[in-house]
């Protein structure tokens, strides 16, 4: 046990004057006031070779210079302490409830309790000072770090700088540049513009010159297969007039007895072929005139077809594709022999 008793107000002024080196603990202890029935627990918050600051842990307030019994709770530190010291001071301890704070005086400390505290003052502060050079050493290694890095930075800054520079630059030349390709470009634009539509009128002239061809394609069909239709017809009546004929040259050849039914016989004949005559020279103008029609009307084609009907293009005849009919017209071959008796 511990027991602080009084002092004058000299020790207290010298003391208090705070010349000796304090250094940090946290060495719990337990507390009493002496003559009176009021303890509790602690702990030291700082020591020096003159007094200590205790934090209690009570709401009680003890009198200036009272006398105070302190205990230390760890093994090995009982002897740390002063037998005898005073309270000098005490505050509560801000917000926190049942916390105050205590400064005791030591007084007339045996010679081996100051040694003791000295030595531990001293190993202390030598660890404190190991401490402090290491933080210096840190602090300097910092210093140098971070002006290297001031450096990098302000090289960084630098280059970034040139970069953005460079950039802007490039960046303008850019814009001026897509600015001109965007002139050229939309000038091309208008010019293709002007192209397409000029195509598109062209293209719905030859549409339109296309529609007319196949319409007039279609109406030569027509007329040509009327006249294949009526070029049969004849070819069919011719045949049966010669049918006709050759059944009335068969029943007069050997059925003639005397010269008066020779010469009927021969009247008749003069008269068929008169009529035949006749009947070919008709047919033969009907054929020139459908002749003359199918060539006007290739004539015409040819000129739709953009030759304007001459027979050589680019130094080579010129065959135009004509739509083939659907049934070709298979030649026909009519022989007749007529043979005049006087």
């Amino acid at each position: 046990m511990i027991q602080a008793v009084y002092s004058d107000k000299r020790n207290f002024s010298k003391h208090e004057a705070r010349h000796d080196v304090r250094i940090g603990e946290r060495l719990p202890i337990n507390w009493s006031l002496k003559g009176k029935e009021i303890n509790g627990t602690g702990r030291v918050c700082n020591i020096s070779a003159s007094g200590m600051m205790v934090e209690a842990r009570t709401d009680i307030l003890p009198d200036k210079d009272c006398v105070l019994e302190f205990q230390a709770l760890l093994q090995g530190q009982s002897n740390l302490l002063p037998p005898t010291s005073r309270l000098v001071w005490s505050k509560s301890r801000g917000l926190l409830p049942r916390r105050s704070l205590w400064g005791v005086e030591f007084v007339d400390p045996q010679p081996e309790v100051i040694d003791r505290l000295h030595n531990r003052i001293q190993q202390k502060v030598e660890s404190m000072i190991s401490v402090q050079k290491i933080l210096n050493v840190i602090g300097w290694i910092l210093l140098a770090f971070m002006t290297v890095l001031a450096a990098g930075i302000l090289v960084v800054q630098a280059v970034n700088y040139n970069n953005l520079v460079s950039a802007s630059n490039m960046l303008l030349a850019s814009s001026a540049q897509q600015a001109t390709l965007y002139k050229e470009v939309q000038d091309q634009y208008v010019i293709l513009k002007g192209e397409y539509l000029q195509v598109s009128k062209e293209l719905e002239e030859t549409r339109v010159i296309l529609f007319q061809l196949q319409l007039a394609n279609g109406n030569l069909t027509q007329e040509m297969k009327a006249v294949k239709a009526k070029l049969k017809r004849d070819n069919q009546k011719l045949t049966q007039q010669l049918r006709e004929v050759k059944a009335k040259l068969d029943l007069y050849e050997g059925n003639v007895n005397n010269m008066d039914q020779a010469q009927l016989a021969l009247s008749m004949n003069r008269s068929g072929l008169r009529s035949i005559k006749t009947s070919l020279r008709q047919i033969k103008h009907q054929a020139h005139l459908a002749k003359v029609e199918a060539q006007q009307e290739r004539d015409r084609i040819l000129l739709s077809l953009g030759n304007r009907g001459l027979v050589i293009k680019e130094g080579k005849p010129f065959q135009p594709d004509f739509p083939a009919p659907n049934e070709p017209i298979p030649p026909k071959k009519v022989r007749i022999d007529v043979e005049m008796v006087d």
